[in-house]
């Protein structure tokens, strides 16, 4: 199976295992892949929607019966990831989800059975998914940024057993650094591109503003996303330096 740039980075970041769990599966295209590829040997499938689910038993039905016929995949109808699955798996993946939805789905898991690993990919707001990690003093092992199609996407590898309260004390601190670390520099996919599209984003929020700073409010936002603008013509300046240099 050939999956999206967004699914194989993905794939690429779930790594191996021995099993794991996609919460939203849908068309269950990630744990096909991962079944397929001998990257894990259990794969647990799960959708709130009936529907969507039904896609995703379509999916092995049509190419990997014998996956289903080994007990090789769960196919579950649940609001998120139960504890008794989540204490299972070596990696669960919230994707394609809002920010705010996958922080409350993982806030109903018990954090002594949280997995190992979670890949957060959210379809906005994903500074509440640093956010929540820096409060838990989680790690953010490996993480992607890329363009699908007019939507700028981000992935998060959340290390959970690297538990570590004090870490993050500046993150916290600094608003700037929950949308864009430093640390992102570094990051897979492609991080120009990404940066592009956001500057273009804010810089069409601080348009908006522009009449609208005779109030507090309205001066302190137009403050931050000027600040957030700077933030990105710095990192696009020592991307361009590091190009340079090569």
């Amino acid at each position: 199976m050939k999956l999206s740039y967004r699914l194989e980075l993905l794939a690429q970041m779930c790594e191996k295992g021995k099993a794991m769990a996609d919460v939203g599966t849908d068309h269950g295209f990630l744990p096909f892949y991962l079944l397929e590829n001998q990257l894990f040997s259990h794969v647990y499938c799960c959708d709130i929607s009936r529907q969507s689910l039904n896609k995703a038993v379509e999916t092995f039905s049509n190419w990997g019966a014998r996956f289903v016929q080994e007990g090789k995949v769960t196919f579950e109808l649940a609001d998120g990831l139960s504890d008794n699955i989540a204490r299972n798996v070596d990696v669960a993946v919230f994707a394609g989800m809002g920010g705010t939805l996958i922080i409350s789905l993982l806030n109903k898991i018990s954090d002594e059975n949280l997995p190992p690993f979670i890949l957060a990919q959210p379809r906005n707001k994903p500074e509440l998914i640093r956010k929540w990690v820096y409060n838990k003093g989680f790690t953010i092992d490996n993480e992607a940024y890329f363009i699908e199609g007019p939507r700028p996407c981000e992935i998060f590898k959340i290390n959970t057993k690297c538990n570590n309260p004090s870490a993050h004390v500046t993150e916290k601190n600094n608003e700037i650094d929950l949308f864009f670390p430093y640390s992102i520099l570094t990051a897979k996919g492609n991080l120009a591109q990404y940066l592009k599209r956001q500057k273009v984003r804010y810089t069409n929020v601080l348009k908006t503003l522009e009449d609208r700073t005779d109030n507090t409010s309205a001066d302190e936002r137009y403050r931050f996303f000027s600040e957030l603008i700077d933030r990105i013509n710095e990192m696009e300046d020592t991307l361009k330096r590091s190009m340079e240099a090569r």
